[in-house]
């Protein structure tokens, strides 16, 4: 017997073993959920694509569409981790089917002593000579070449109490949804959580690396993008789309803030004098603050 004749004796008498219902429901749940974003979800407003990142990020309203896809329910356990200054929370998420079987669980911590929490940028110079100086710093921020000293002040833990236990609430929430239904698959996680630098451009190529050597083409930076005001024209992170500019003006509105109180709230309170200029890192955060707002 030749050796070809031999490969294919050996081949006819191999068995392939039937796909599990298990395998079955899991590339199920993969295909809704893809469904789901074609039909239902928006780009920047469900999920976005962060630049260097090969799978997109799951946004809270993203999460929200995958629950209410399955039928789902969530049930969140929080724990008080705050000490002396620092407000902290961690958060569990269980989720459930309607009628009580537990499907997974999700966890989510979130600090005032993270960086994004600590410090806001100045309102104005006479803001930040007033401030004591152990409550303020020059930060030095790097954007095409271009170094720029961003005046900063420290804010009052106390302040953020609400949207710190607001955004560990969010993270655990993704975090279950991924675990639960096996969209992880498809999504990451709070890529937009990470600190500067993490996700570095390369200034020469204009490119950005994925981590595997591979370089992945960079969102190309439009010249009349608005610029947020206080970074003294040095953006921090890229600034909001339209689509969510109006997610976050609806958000502000059905909470009960007047069209002019809302400008005067963003600049008072994050130092935006317009929607325009909020920034993607900072943007789940105020629409958290805007939703709790009385």
């Amino acid at each position: 017997m030749s050796q070809v004749e031999k490969a294919k004796n050996a081949v006819s008498q191999v068995r392939v073993r039937p796909m599990s219902t298990q395998v079955a429901e899991v590339r199920q749940n993969i295909n809704l959920i893809q469904e789901a974003m074609k039909a239902t979800m928006k780009k920047e407003v469900h999920y976005g694509v962060i630049p260097g990142c090969q799978k997109p990020t799951l946004y809270k309203p993203g999460a929200e569409v995958i629950i209410a896809l399955f039928k789902l329910s969530t049930d969140p356990i929080v724990t008080d981790l705050s000490k002396d200054s620092e407000i902290r929370y961690q958060v569990k998420v269980n989720i459930t089917t309607r009628d009580g079987h537990f499907v997974g669980s999700g966890i989510g911590e979130c600090s005032s002593g993270e960086e994004k929490y600590m410090w806001r940028s100045a309102i104005c110079d006479r803001e930040f000579e007033v401030t004591p100086e152990n409550m303020r710093r020059i930060k030095f921020k790097k954007y095409q070449g271009t170094v720029a000293e961003v005046s900063q002040v420290r804010v009052n833990p106390s302040d953020m109490a609400n949207t710190i236990l607001k955004m560990a609430k969010k993270r655990a929430l993704i975090d279950a949804v991924l675990t639960a239904t096996g969209a992880s698959d498809i999504f990451t996680q709070d890529i937009q959580d990470l600190p500067e630098g993490y996700i570095v451009p390369n200034e020469v190529t204009g490119h950005q690396d994925n981590g595997n050597g591979a370089e992945v083409d960079k969102e190309p930076i439009v010249e009349n993008k608005p610029i947020p005001a206080q970074t003294n024209g040095i953006p921090e992170t890229p600034v909001i789309t339209e689509p969510q500019r109006k997610r976050l003006y609806a958000i502000a509105m059905n909470a009960g803030m007047e069209k002019e109180y809302f400008k005067q709230w963003l600049l008072d309170k994050f130092g935006y004098d317009s929607s325009k200029n909020v920034t993607v890192k900072d943007y789940e955060m105020i629409c958290e603050e805007a939703s709790g707002w009385k």
